[in-house]
């Protein structure tokens, strides 16, 4: 199914499968506001790759078991626009990260289970997703 969902995408946008991100589906419900983010290194980046929050004026460049660790919203609900973020091109080697968003509320469990493909990058693949009501 994700493999056809990921053709038409591909269809649609004129990108080659091969330029896509595996599929992400996320599920929001009340109560179930991401309110941080947690990135987590885990390697080193030869060039670029820095996390990068431009009204802060800062980059964080990946070192591997080091994490970054925000709020995307202040105290009162709202979204902390000095909190936004992207990932900077990597101009030499790879760049891998964990990321965990942080919610209000219980908001749903995952069983998942990480592998070492070949050539030993991690492949994780979901056996199970479970919502919590």
């Amino acid at each position: 199914m994700v493999a056809i969902v990921e053709q038409r995408v591909s269809q649609l946008l004129r990108w080659p499968v091969s330029n896509i991100d595996s599929l992400t589906v996320t599920h929001y419900k009340q109560g179930g506001q991401r309110l941080a983010t947690l990135i987590v290194y885990l390697n080193e980046v030869e060039a670029g790759g820095a996390t990068v929050f431009p009204k802060l004026g800062l980059q964080l460049r990946p070192k591997r078991g080091a994490a970054a660790y925000f709020l995307s919203h202040e105290p009162d609900g709202r979204i902390n626009p000095s909190n936004l973020y992207a990932g900077a091109p990597v101009e030499a080697g790879e760049k891998w990260i964990a990321t965990f968003w942080l919610r209000e509320g219980d908001h749903r469990r995952h069983l998942m289970r990480v592998d070492v493909n070949a050539d030993c990058r991690p492949r994780v693949s979901i056996t199970g997703v479970f919502h919590v009501d």
